[in-house]
């Protein structure tokens, strides 16, 4: 058999596999189809707990999105550099914008069929071997440069070093699983705050928690530290943000 070539090309980041035997991320939850009646059920449901003004609710099929219907300013942390002691006004001003960008703030609900908690169990074990053996794989990636949350390396040995950890980590078995559920349905949730991402004015984002944690109390958790108040780990339907979860690295290849 012939070597398969998986590429996720973002810009000119890369995400590679080329090991023959790479597991894919697999969900063992059938998507459920929602009948109408369920489905203005939880719309009814998701109102009642979420702003009347500002704010949408809408369903397509098994997905919910509750969202802003104006954009609120987010900003990126990652990478922005701290100020000094004597920093004028103006360019501390300045500094605490960087990396703020705007777009609607949104929260997103996919019920599946329903997922029973010893299920649940045994695939987050899974899944939690699998990310011992990424920390261990990681120590590989020791001494290459870095650019926030992506690899710069200079050389091709280097990159030779990052295709091989990408293609390992392929290998592993990883399972996608939501991180809720209700009397008769499982459900992934998400928001488009990714790690290192927050919402910037403090009163927008007091509210956006608060419908967060509106939407949260309609459901049961499956993992307890989600049930103690822990955001919830958050489920996204873009390839990038998942094979990242899962523990591939980016990196710009090396020209």
């Amino acid at each position: 058999m012939n070597p398969t070539l998986w590429i996720i090309t973002v810009g000119l980041f890369l995400f590679v596999d080329d090991t023959p035997n790479a597991a894919p991320a697999t969900e063992l939850v059938e998507p459920a189809v929602l009948t109408d009646a369920e489905g203005d059920k939880w719309l009814k449901r998701l109102r009642a707990v979420v702003p009347a003004e500002g704010w949408n609710v809408t369903r397509d099929g098994d997905l919910f999105v509750i969202e802003t219907m104006e954009s609120v300013e987010l900003k990126n942390y990652i990478g922005v550099p701290a100020g000094s002691a004597d920093e004028p006004p103006e360019a501390k001003q300045k500094r605490k914008r960087e990396g703020v960008f705007k777009r609607h703030y949104a929260i997103r609900l996919r019920f599946v069929s329903k997922l029973a908690q010893d299920d649940y169990d045994r695939l987050a074990a899974i899944n939690l071997e699998s990310a011992r053996h990424v920390d261990e794989l990681r120590k590989d990636l020791t001494g290459i440069p870095r650019a926030k949350l992506s690899y710069s390396p200079d050389n091709r040995q280097q990159e030779a070093r990052l295709r091989k950890f990408n293609a390992a980590v392929r290998g592993l078995p990883y399972h996608e699983l939501p991180e809720c559920f209700s009397a008769d349905f499982s459900v992934f949730y998400g928001d488009n705050r990714y790690p290192g991402i927050e919402i910037f004015d403090s009163a927008v984002r007091e509210e956006c928690e608060h419908v967060e944690g509106s939407v949260r109390r309609l459901f049961g958790s499956y993992d307890p530290r989600i049930a103690n108040g822990e955001r919830w780990s958050g489920w996204s339907e873009d390839p990038q943000f998942r094979d990242m979860r899962r523990g591939l690295v980016e990196f710009s290849p090396v020209k």
